[in-house]
């Protein structure tokens, strides 16, 4: 079994035994605390337009985003940056940069549904990718070329968009943020895989990534 499948079958197996032994008694908790994310916007408006749109679940992506409209502000450009369920069109800009992080070795169903919805639209226009997951919490071979095939998998969801890069970067692991049972699934699960709680994300390399984009 490779890793890939390692890591489906490790949380598919004690998700499906906490769902079956909790969650048909408190089907609330299943879910994640809900979340506020929140638009931001800076720049000079006649300058070049970037929108930023993100997915996140607990709000860790949502920093980084937010992180790099900031570097992109810094250069001149108008950028906006939202949380994919409030954006209605991308049509006003001439940049989009999508971001999203890394659930089940792809990305989460809201940036999947956001560029299926705009692909005619995005394909028009100047796309980059980024995505952040808990593989690269160890800096490694074997984690960077799983990374590797996260992207390539990326490349192909929507093959008439043709992102010009993908940011691959670390996560943040914070059980503080999730329901009683996500915290249980995803303690057990990680504790199996090797990963321990903590915050990964290596700011340099999302900074320099970040400024070729704009």
């Amino acid at each position: 079994m490779n890793d890939s499948k390692r890591r489906k079958f490790i949380f598919n197996s004690v998700q499906t035994s906490a769902i079956l032994g909790s969650g048909m008694l408190f089907p609330n908790i299943l879910n994640a605390s809900q979340l506020k994310f929140n638009n931001f916007s800076c720049g000079d408006k006649n300058n070049k337009r970037i929108l930023v749109a993100y997915a996140s679940e607990y709000g860790s992506t949502s920093e980084v985003a937010k992180y790099m409209g900031d570097i992109l502000c810094q250069k001149g450009n108008k950028v906006d940056v939202q949380w994919i369920q409030n954006i209605k069109n991308v049509d006003n800009y001439e940049s989009v940069i999508i971001g999203s992080p890394i659930q089940y070795d792809t990305w989460i169903p809201d940036a999947i549904k956001f560029i299926t919805k705009y692909q005619d639209s995005l394909n028009k226009l100047e796309v980059s990718y980024f995505f952040t997951c808990l593989t690269l919490s160890k800096k490694i071979k074997k984690t960077e070329l799983q990374a590797n095939e996260y992207a390539n998998d990326l490349y192909k969801l929507i093959p008439k968009i043709k992102p010009k890069s993908i940011g691959q970067f670390a996560g943040v692991l914070d059980y503080s943020k999730m329901s009683f049972l996500s915290k249980v699934i995803f303690k057990s699960g990680f504790f199996i895989l090797g990963v321990s709680e903590g915050d990964y994300r290596n700011w340099a390399d999302i900074k320099v990534w970040a400024n070729k984009q704009g």
